[in-house]
């Protein structure tokens, strides 16, 4: 064995040994005991072996797993910051909402609770339904004594003149004053009267006697006005009284409160104006575009009249971001690359491209570089598009070969392979190339028994090859598990039964792994029975 600088290695095997074993004869007398021999000299002590192949750069490791996310805010962890959640359901606990039914305290911090402000509003609706029942019923009786002045004083069927009071009829009315009465007014028929003048009117109307219209000569000319609310025509004979809602002014009369009729709970509610609803904990001196109070992002105020520049280490957000600041100092990278730092400083990273099938990042004295792989020797190295694939190269008649499956089938193998010859084979058949061709193995005669032994892979011993060492599946059982194996005298085959008549071979092949699985290795040995 001989093992050179490039490190190949080179087995020569010996010359194959014949022994002859004749026919055992009478054993003979002992001899006498020999002599002592000298002591052979010490061996040469042997070389040192050449250092081994360097092995193969191990894959990067798998990328961390992501942090866990951040717990989900609860009502103690909110609380906790004096902050409010949308998901609370009481205001028990919050000092600014008042739960007070007629706004005594008139506070400008509080806001009123739901039920605060619909007792208040009730209060004052039924105030105000109450006030404005009583204008209408005054003027529905102001209206209606009116009417039956009107009718008291002769009206004509249809209202719209009076009959001429000048030359009166004996069934024409007067209305007079009776002391005596209760309701001082009377009419009687001209017919109870005499001729002659009225010499007196008086018109008392509600604020009382004391502002009463008073007439006791000459003609009695009086005027009946309206005023807001109250409208007065007159056609004829006839005046009319009657409200106009329109002209009532709401807000002069007592106890009124704006809007106290809208309908808090119903489907339809109306809107509510603005100026008619209570000063809450509220400031509302901004605007849907500004803030009333601007507010400081990163040290720049911002009240939301115009876009805000955010600074960053001297430079805006618009410029590049140090690396201490979270950022990569660059306003971009090169497309397909990774991002590295650089030999000169901590603070600075640069973009590194890999757009070349097989290229990967390899660490350095100088810094992390992108190459490709270097095949060594007998290794060959198949670059793709995300993918790099390494494997033993075979040589023109040598080949060293495994499978990702166990060997279970004839023509399946692992191990040392050679092809050449091209004869036709049988797979899991063994074969001799003693004669130069390859020949089925037969412990009946020595050639073919000795010479080089191969298991065929397939039908042609150079398309599919021959197996010389290794594990490999034959087309038989050779005999038990761990048994071992020798060129038998059925052609082709090997066996755990050794030959055992005169003139038959023994050449050890292997041993048996399970049912026809074999490591096959024969000897360069082989023996003759004589």
């Amino acid at each position: 064995m001989a093992v050179s600088n490039n490190n190949s290695i080179t087995i020569t095997a010996p010359q194959p040994i014949s022994v002859t074993v004749t026919e055992k004869g009478i054993k003979g007398d002992k001899g006498d005991t020999g002599e002592t021999g000298a002591t052979g000299e010490a061996g040469a002590t042997g070389g040192t072996g050449a250092q081994g192949i360097q092995g193969l750069q191990g894959a990067p490791g798998n990328d961390g797993t992501d942090g866990a996310d951040g717990a989900s805010p609860t009502a103690s962890n909110v609380a906790a910051t004096g902050a409010v959640m949308k998901t609370a359901t009481s205001t028990a606990d919050f000092d600014f909402v008042i739960d007070e039914d007629n706004f005594s305290s008139n506070s400008a911090t509080k806001v009123p609770t739901q039920q605060a402000t619909k007792a208040y509003v009730d209060a004052e609706s039924a105030q105000r339904a109450l006030d404005d029942a009583n204008i209408q019923n005054s003027v529905t009786a102001l209206n209606g004594q009116l009417g039956s002045l009107r009718d008291k004083l002769g009206a004509s069927a249809d209202g719209n003149a009076l009959n001429d009071i000048t030359t009166p009829a004996s069934d024409d009315k007067v209305l007079i004053q009776d002391t005596s009465d209760s309701n001082n007014l009377k009419y009687v028929d001209f017919s109870d009267f005499g001729s002659g003048d009225i010499t007196g009117v008086t018109i008392t109307t509600d604020s009382g006697g004391g502002s009463k219209a008073e007439e006791t000569s000459g003609s009695a000319d009086f005027s009946i006005l309206g005023s807001n609310g109250v409208g007065v025509t007159n056609s004829g004979t006839t005046i009319t009284a009657v409200a106009v809602p329109s002209e009532i002014d709401h807000d002069s009369l007592n106890n009124f409160v704006a809007a106290e009729h809208v309908d808090w709970a119903g489907s339809s509610a109306g809107t509510i104006h603005s100026t008619n609803i209570p000063t809450l904990n509220q400031n509302t001196t901004g605007s849907a575009a500004t803030l009333t109070t601007p507010r400081a992002i990163n040290g720049v105020n911002f009240d939301g009249s115009a876009p805000i520049t955010v600074t960053a280490a001297g430079s805006t957000l618009s410029d590049t971001v140090p690396v201490s600041k979270g950022g990569t100092n660059a306003t971009s990278f090169a497309d397909k690359s990774v991002i590295i730092t650089q030999d000169s400083g901590t603070d600075t990273l640069a973009a590194v491209a890999m757009s070349t099938n097989g290229q990967v990042l390899i660490g350095g004295t100088s810094g992390p570089a992108v190459s490709t792989l270097t095949a060594g020797n007998n290794i060959t190295i198949t670059n793709s598009d995300g993918g790099i694939t390494i494997a033993a190269s075979d040589g023109a008649e040598l080949e060293v070969v495994t499978q990702s499956t166990a060997v279970d089938a004839a023509g399946e193998a692992e191990g040392t392979i050679v092809k050449f010859g091209d004869d036709s084979t049988t797979a899991g058949k063994v074969y001799t190339f003693d004669t130069g061709t390859w020949t089925a193995v037969d412990a009946d005669a020595e050639a073919t028994t000795r010479g080089l032994l191969g298991m065929a892979l397939g039908s042609n011993s150079t398309t599919n090859g021959m197996l010389i060492h290794g594990v490999g599946y034959l087309d038989h059982d050779p005999g038990a598990a761990g048994a071992t194996l020798f060129v038998h005298t059925t052609a082709g085959e090997i066996n755990s039964s050794a030959p055992t008549d005169a003139g038959d071979f023994h050449r050890v092949v292997g041993y048996c792994l399970a049912d026809n699985k074999v490591f096959f290795s024969p000897s360069q040995d082989y023996i003759d029975l004589a």
